[in-house]
């Protein structure tokens, strides 16, 4: 999603997008922790807060649990490219 310079750390807000957008179709941990770089700590500290704000919700089907963003969590992302696209020279 973003362009980072080698090195550059992202913000919260980055990382929050960057789950999100990861998130459009129903996904496993795993494969968010990965697309997005995070450790399995980190991603179950986002979870958390991404679920409390109900911006993703937690599924399970058959035993196997999914995570996928809800539409206040589309809102989000979608505002969140706005501002982006506003900063950009």
């Amino acid at each position: 999603m973003n362009e980072n310079i080698i090195g550059k750390r992202r913000s919260r807000i980055e990382i929050i997008a960057d789950i999100l957008m990861h998130s459009q179709n129903p996904a496993k941990k795993t494969h968010i922790m990965y697309r997005c770089s995070l450790s399995f700590g980190q991603l179950k500290s986002y979870l958390r807060l991404l679920r409390l704000k109900a911006l993703i919700q937690r599924r399970e089907n058959s035993g196997t649990v999914t995570y996928q963003i809800t539409e206040k969590g589309q809102t989000f992302l979608r505002k969140y490219i706005s501002v982006l696209r506003l900063l950009q020279p």
